[in-house]
């Protein structure tokens, strides 16, 4: 079903289009002629005329009206800036407005959805609909270091196709310019800073692997969860990984060894623990940096 079409090069939603032929639009992937099907029983959309539906129709439709929304909204809200392993937002979500929309236009090596600039500063956007942005696209979008955000416009229309909205492009664009919860940052250059420098500042101590037991161990637990009663260590700190180190608060990543297996690389057994403990609570560090 496809709830947006084109007509003289501009987008039309099923809701504005006459009934039947009448609508005069095509197929915004195949450029076939299209018939608004307005009836009573079914949810209203726009359907191929005498040949199968398109298999790109959807995903093109949905990517013409977000593109076509954004192009005429001047804003877009920002979902939250997270921070790995703190529970304090690096940034609360915001109305960002922007004064200029460029339409998959090629940065470097890369051809984005869409670019929306401010001034300078410049965020990437990309609309998924059948899948989301593969490993390869997402390197060379995070090695342009400009933010990057996807928007899940199928889940969008999902969402209001369940409501009864399907189509309705003022529902359709509120969700997307207004709301956040189908919106996440694939990569932000912000918040790749401050990891970094906190990954770096952090201490870094190494997991052992106590047979006797069968558990991973980590030596030196600044917080003291266990301590060795006996043997020439007598005394000292040390924490379970799995059960002290990986719900602790103050553990900031847990880094694996990798194996080699046939044609892929996977990861093996835990490595180190980063454990930020000396850098004080999560209020202190935001400070610090």
């Amino acid at each position: 079903m496809i709830p947006y079409a084109l007509k003289n090069g501009e987008p039309v939603s099923i809701a504005k289009a006459r009934r039947g032929l009448a609508c005069g639009c095509v197929c915004p992937a195949c450029g076939n002629r299209v018939m608004a099907k307005k009836g009573a029983a079914r949810v209203h959309h726009f359907s191929h005329y005498k040949m199968e539906e398109c298999p790109h129709a959807l995903e093109s439709s949905l990517h013409l009206a977000a593109k076509a929304i954004l192009l005429r909204s001047g804003k877009i809200r920002l979902p939250a800036l997270e921070l790995h392993g703190f529970e304090r937002l690096l940034c609360h979500e915001k109305d960002w407005p922007f004064d200029q929309v460029v339409l998959e236009k090629r940065h470097g090596q890369v051809i984005p959805d869409i670019a929306l600039i401010k001034g300078q500063r410049k965020i990437l956007v990309e609309a998924a609909v059948t899948h989301a942005v593969g490993p390869a696209k997402l390197h060379r979008l995070r090695q342009l270091n400009l933010p990057v955000l996807e928007i899940d416009v199928a889940a969008i229309h999902l969402e209001l196709t369940g409501l009864g909205l399907a189509g309705d492009p003022r529902a359709f664009a509120r969700k997307l310019v207004e709301e956040t919860r189908h919106k996440k940052w694939l990569f932000h250059p912000w918040q790749q800073a401050v990891e970094y420098r906190i990954r770096q500042a952090a201490l870094r101590k190494k997991v052992r692997i106590n047979a006797r037991y069968r558990r991973f161990t980590v030596d030196g637990c600044p917080l003291k969860k266990r301590i060795l009663r006996s043997g020439p260590m007598a005394g000292t700190a040390y924490a379970d990984l799995w059960q002290d180190c990986y719900f602790c608060p103050f553990c900031f990543e847990i880094e694996y060894r990798n194996k080699q297996v046939g044609y892929r690389e996977l990861q093996d057994r835990p490595d180190a623990v980063i454990c930020r403990a000396n850098l004080g609570t999560e209020e202190e560090v935001l400070k610090g940096l």
